[in-house]
């Protein structure tokens, strides 16, 4: 069978979730993203030299393109933000010409992509209700109930609710929180009750208010979180599963400091094989 090899990256560094004095959560910001983006590109290994020729030539024609020194990384602040302000309609006569040669050069690498983007929102979620026991009839759909939570705090921007989840870090502070999620379905659920276009979000608020009403916290909160690299390898891991790519046969290449971060991490991912490189 091929053995593989992906490069691993992140599009946003900054990890950290906070609030100011007035609620605001900085992930909730109009110049902000929620989302986490993380990417791995891989190809079979027994391709790499030839692709990292033709990335190499590519980056290099690019570099010239936009004026850069050969020492210099071409990196996606190069293009300027203005060119994305109406999506393509806004591209300039470079910005268009680098992307179209940059899917010419995807369709002849012909690479393995896998894309990860986590809601920064719901990981803190989950981190917080990692105690929470389910206590209730039938299946508690995970997936399902952080989706709709996140989506509600997200949407609603609610700025008792979100000071409240902030500062979850003992027993209390987390039944506080937990209370006043409760409240809050309540008083919307009573509120969208006899409107008909409402009726989908009526049946998920529901079953959200449903999950918190039956259940219990068995286990303390945490009162500092450190950011979870390996939420993007299972992703990877279900991607490579579906591609019938042996996963004993894939090494995936971190750059230094996140592989030093993923060190103590990994053990739950012995079958992927991480080296690390520093950047240039």
């Amino acid at each position: 069978m091929k053995s593989y090899t992906f490069y691993f990256d992140e599009s946003f560094h900054d990890k950290k979730i906070r609030i100011n004095e007035n609620g605001q959560f900085n992930i909730l910001r109009e110049d902000a993203l929620d989302n986490y983006i993380g990417v791995f590109w891989g190809c079979p290994t027994s391709d790499l030299v030839s692709n990292r020729k033709l990335v190499q030539k590519f980056e290099n024609r690019q570099k010239i393109q936009y004026g850069l020194a050969e020492e210099q990384e071409f990196k996606s602040t190069v293009i300027a933000k203005k060119n994305f302000k109406y999506g393509i309609r806004s591209f300039n006569k470079d910005t268009m010409t680098f992307y179209e040669e940059l899917f010419e050069l995807i369709d002849i690498l012909n690479p393995v992509i896998q894309v990860n983007m986590v809601s920064k929102m719901e990981l803190y979620l989950r981190l917080a209700f990692k105690g929470l026991h389910y206590v209730g009839q039938g299946e508690l759909l995970e997936k399902s109930f952080f989706y709709t939570l996140t989506k509600f705090m997200i949407t609603y921007h609610n700025e008792e609710l979100l000071k409240a989840l902030y500062a979850v870090n003992n027993y209390h502070s987390m039944m506080k929180f937990k209370q006043l999620l409760q409240y809050n379905f309540e008083c919307i659920i009573k509120e969208i009750k006899g409107i008909e276009r409402k009726q989908q979000e009526l049946v998920a608020y529901q079953n959200i208010l449903y999950v918190l009403n039956h259940s219990i916290m068995d286990e303390l909160p945490e009162k500092e979180y450190e950011f979870q690299y390996f939420i993007n390898f299972e992703g990877l891991c279900n991607l490579l599963e579906e591609k019938n790519i042996n996963m004993e046969l894939v090494n995936i290449v971190i750059d230094e400091e996140k592989a030093h971060s993923l060190h103590h991490r990994i053990i739950d991912f012995k079958i992927l094989n991480v080296e690390s490189r520093m950047k240039s």
